[in-house]
């Protein structure tokens, strides 16, 4: 669970942050990046398991 909520922080909520304040220093418009549906299906579906699987196999390798 460690490892898909790890994933999940990252990209819903430090990402966009990021994304808005490199624009907004860039620019100086406050732009907020929109998370499409496409988006939203990968950030679901692939990188929350895969953040999931990787947090059970540090987990394997360090605590045995």
């Amino acid at each position: 669970m460690y490892g898909a909520a790890c994933v999940a922080l990252i990209e819903l909520l430090w990402l966009p942050l990021f994304i808005f304040l490199l624009i907004f220093v860039l620019s100086g418009e406050p732009v907020f990046p929109m998370i499409d549906v496409v988006g939203l299906f990968l950030i679901i579906f692939l990188y929350i398991p895969l953040g999931a699987l990787g947090g059970w196999f540090a987990e394997r390798r360090y605590m045995g």
